[in-house]
Formats: structure tokens, sequence, C-alpha cells
């Protein structure tokens, strides 16, 4: 019909309309009108007799139904059907070919490389800084709108998270959990229920932790504070560090730390935001892997802050 061919007969999609670029509802509606409504779109659709809908795309969760499932007359001619209740009676142009593509988790979105399906929080986002939702999300939509951060991630179909760090607390599942396709593309895969579809890049942000800090950035004195490692708190609820404690919030850096513990033999940068001080690391702290101190200081997503009961352990040289 005038350029488009018949698909068949299609289900709304879960939550969202199977086609959601331009809508039409009107007595007297019938194919032809639908199909001059829509001109431009790759699709357009019949439903409930009197409702005309547009599109590019179709929606991930738009499943197809039975074709005696359209069984409604066009309000504006009755020897044509116009799809019924919650189903469409679809035709996509003949230009565009049919789709033939199999739903995969999609390994790159460059410059972004999958890590994985992991666990959502149960209290909270593991990547919490920058967040939309539209029905026209795939990993891509997500890659670009988080392009200022080493990590993104799609979620439960149509939802992007964004951030400078994976939180620890979220932890890998097997891709099978990560099951809904994207919203904006039926073809790749956009996490689930409280999966999220990971991505890194090291190319964004190369988060470091230097070596040393330097007298004018620190100090304000002629010595250098050296990486000892991350550490673990001391024994018995005591701090490894507990001469002095303090932090600076959302401005917390290592710098901060440093010129905080002026005076000090050592600093220790914990939980992103806290610093504390002491001459020496009391009984019971011990050093543990690196990769251990993971939290990025809010005040410079350039250097790690410890993590959750980690410190990042500083001392002067």
């Amino acid at each position: 019909m005038g350029g488009y061919k018949f698909v068949g007969c299609q289900t709304e999609g879960t939550n969202v309309r199977a086609l959601s670029e331009k809508t039409f509802a009107y007595d007297g509606m019938t194919l032809e009108s639908c199909m001059k409504n829509c001109t431009g779109f790759n699709y357009w659709g019949t439903e409930y007799g009197r409702e005309c809908y547009c599109g590019n795309t179709l929606a991930a969760t738009s499943t197809e139904a039975a074709v005696a499932d359209c069984n409604m007359l066009c309000s504006g001619d009755n020897t044509q059907y116009c799809g019924a209740g919650n189903r469409l009676e679809l035709y996509l142009t003949t230009s565009v070919p049919t789709p033939t593509a199999t739903l995969v988790h999609k390994p790159t979105a460059s410059p972004y490389t999958r890590k994985g399906c992991y666990s959502e929080l149960p209290n909270g986002r593991a990547l919490p800084l920058n967040i939309i939702a539209n029905d026209q999300m795939t990993n891509d939509v997500c890659a670009s709108h988080c392009a200022k951060y080493p990590w993104f991630a799609t979620q439960y179909a149509s939802e992007c998270y964004c951030g400078d760090s994976l939180d620890p607390g979220s932890k890998q599942v097997a891709d099978e959990q990560c099951n809904m396709p994207c919203s904006g593309d039926q073809f790749q895969y956009c996490g689930g229920s409280s999966r999220l579809e990971v991505y890194y890049s090291s190319t964004v942000a190369t988060p470091g932790m230097p070596k040393n800090l330097t007298s004018s950035d620190a100090a304000h004195d002629s010595s250098l504070w050296d990486l000892v490692g991350c550490y673990t708190e001391a024994d018995n609820g005591v701090r490894a560090l507990n001469a002095k404690i303090g932090g600076e919030g959302t401005n917390s850096t290592l710098n901060t730390c440093a010129a905080f513990c002026n005076g000090f033999d050592y600093f220790g940068a914990e939980y992103g935001d806290e610093c504390y001080c002491g001459n020496q690391l009391n009984k019971g702290s011990e050093e543990v892997d690196a990769a251990e101190c993971n939290m990025f200081c809010p005040g410079n997503s350039l250097q790690y802050c410890g993590a959750g009961n980690r410190l990042s352990l500083y001392k002067r040289d």
C-alpha cells in the first residue's frame, strides 16, 4: 500500500507505545489516511478502529500477535481492519529491509567496552552521577550521554546511568540476567530488572593514584608524601590513624587531606571524603590489594580516596 507492506498484528510495548513519534485519533480512520498522516516515517499502524501511530523504530518490547487478533474494522471503512485493543495493524516502508539481526550483548559502544552484567545496589545506584530514561534508549545513546564519564550502564530497557566509578557493592552476575532488549533497538540488550549492562572506557578519564604530592600542592614545606598502599582500619573499632580527623566533603582530594595533616608523619583518605592523620599506624591495620581503594575523591576524579574501611595511605618522605 503506497510504498508500505503489511508486517502483521503487533502488541503495544511494555509501558510504552510500539510507535511513539506521532499519534492521531479520529472517527473516519482508514488505512490510507493513517499512511498519509505518517508520510516520511518507517512504520505506521492503526489501532482500536480509530487510532493511528507513526515511528521510525518499533519498541523492543512490542511482540507479534496472531493476525486474527487485529479484528476491529476501521471507523472510516468497514472493508478494512484497523487493529484492536492493544493490537496494532502494522506497516513498514518497502525502502527499509526487514531486520534480520539477532539480539546480542553489544560488545562495544565506542569508545567504551562492555564489562558484563552487574547487580544494582539494594538501596542506591551503582552509577549515580547522571541519569536519563527514554523510549529510544540504546547502549550507543547512553554512551553519548555519558561521554564525560569513564563508566556507563543501561538498565530496564530504557534507563541510562553514568559514573566516575562503579560502586563496589555492585557485583557481576550471569549475562542471562541482563535480558531486556533496549527500548530503542530490539537487537541489543539494555540490562534487566535491577541489572546493569556495564561499559567502561580508560580513554574517557584515566583515574590515577599519584605516588607523590608536591610541597606546592600539599603541605607547604619541602617534604613529599609517598604512597604506602591501601590499608584496612585497625583492630577493635580503633582508627588506623586517629590523631586528627577531618574532611572537605565534596571538595575532598588527596591534596586537601595532605594539607590538613601537615605536621604529621601519615595521612590517609577513606570513603572518598574522609581524612585521617597520625604519627603511627595503629595495631591491626593491614595492607590489602591496591584495587580495594577504588573510590574517587569527590573533588578530583583522577585520584583515589580509599573506600569503605580502606585507607589510601601516604607517609611523609
